[in-house]
């Protein structure tokens, strides 16, 4: 099966996320998965946790192919590297093609992400 990864923020969740997350979803014959952060490496937090799986919640909700996973929110690291969510997503689907999904804000930048040429 193929699963994408889709990391960030989602502060909040927007049309722009959903629409490129069903679009992925499509293209790609597979699941996407929100994993929202708990601690934003690149920008500041406003919504609380619970709000911004809320609303994460709402914009899915009746979405086929779409689902949420709560890896980074329930870690225990101070910041969670997106590397450390790919690791753990090649762990949980091992037998899984995997994909990662990053809006185009993040795109510019990704060679300065921690282990950018693991990812």
């Amino acid at each position: 099966m193929n699963r994408i990864i889709f990391g960030g923020a989602f502060d909040p969740v927007h049309n722009g996320h959903i629409n490129m997350a069903l679009k992925a979803a499509k293209e790609l014959d597979g699941e996407v998965i929100f994993v929202p952060a708990r601690i934003s490496v690149w920008k500041e937090v406003s919504a609380s946790i619970n709000d911004k799986m809320n609303m994460l919640r709402l914009a899915i909700k009746d979405k086929k192919n779409l689902s949420i996973d709560e890896f980074e929110l329930n870690s225990e690291k101070d910041v969670n590297y997106s590397i450390n969510t790919v690791l753990y997503f090649k762990e949980k689907y091992p037998n899984d093609n995997l994909f990662f999904l990053i809006g185009v804000d993040q795109a510019n930048a990704f060679h300065r992400w921690k282990e950018a040429d693991k990812i």
